[in-house]
């Protein structure tokens, strides 16, 4: 009994294996569950990416705003930087918390944030989350040095001998062969 059923597997599985009709269902069927997992898992991604993605925008913001009070008081910056960083996230995101840094030495503004995003796909692999870290520098030009005038102190230079110290290195004639071009290509 045991070799009959053997022999009729066998035979089922030749004619099965010969029969070209309808094969393109089974191979869609084998396929689909890599596929779904491929398309879903780049979604995981995608999502991690745009947040990503928010987080740097974030820290650049943030570092925008805290550039521009350290001249004038550097408690201020980490504290504008924050602010910023904040503001610049969605709703969502916001319980994110940033590391910021200046270095008065080298004038650099750094910062840093990292979370984790759930993921589905991917998470069957590394765990339910993706970890997300983003960092950004911005690093200050040095201040501009004040010209001295004759019979003048120390201090900021008159605009007019300003205008004189710079037009005196540039070439007139270099000065109109720009602003010809530039009107040229105006179109006028």
């Amino acid at each position: 009994m045991l070799a009959q059923f053997a022999t009729a597997v066998r035979t089922t599985r030749h004619r099965f294996a010969a029969d070209e009709r309808g094969n393109i269902i089974h191979i869609f069927a084998l396929l689909l569950v890599p596929m779904m997992a491929i398309t879903i898992g780049a979604l995981d991604y995608g999502r991690a990416n745009g947040v990503r993605n928010r987080l740097e925008a974030a820290l650049d913001s943030g570092l925008s705003f805290a550039a521009q009070r350290l001249p004038n008081d550097p408690s201020e910056a980490e504290a504008s930087f924050h602010r910023a960083f904040k503001v610049s996230l969605p709703e969502t995101l916001r319980d994110i918390t940033a590391t910021f840094r200046f270095d008065a030495e080298s004038r650099r503004l750094e910062a840093t944030a990292a979370t984790s995003v759930p993921v589905h796909i991917i998470g069957m692999l590394e765990g339910n989350r993706f970890d997300i870290a983003a960092a950004a520098a911005r690093t200050l030009p040095p201040p501009i040095a004040a010209l001295e005038t004759p019979g003048q102190r120390s201090g900021p230079a008159a605009p007019r001998q300003l205008l004189r110290e710079v037009s005196g290195d540039i070439d007139p004639a270099e000065i109109e062969r720009m602003v010809q071009e530039i009107m040229r290509r105006m179109g006028r």
